[in-house]
């Protein structure tokens, strides 16, 4: 996998871009169940550990909408239990 260099001018100006629009980065790491949100200078600015126990019970999201988030993480399929 190659590693894209990105130099200092173009990184303030995707920091811009980001902060105008509103627009956060972040990744969800499914086999840690953890969410990632960066800030716009692409520095952790916090992390969710147990997501989909966090969408279910602190969730900003609305309550007719998570599942929707569930099925765009891991498709139709449902993941199974860390007990499991």
């Amino acid at each position: 996998m190659e590693i894209l260099q990105v130099n200092e001018d173009q990184q303030k100006k995707l920091a811009t871009v980001l902060k105008n629009f509103r627009i956060q980065l972040f990744e969800y790491i499914v086999d840690e169940d953890k969410l990632v949100v960066y800030d716009d200078k692409f520095h952790i600015k916090r992390t969710v550990t147990d997501y989909m126990e966090y969408i279910d019970h602190k969730s900003k999201i609305h309550p007719d909408d998570r599942e929707k988030v569930k099925t765009v993480i891991y498709g139709s399929e449902r993941r199974p239990s860390r007990d499991s």
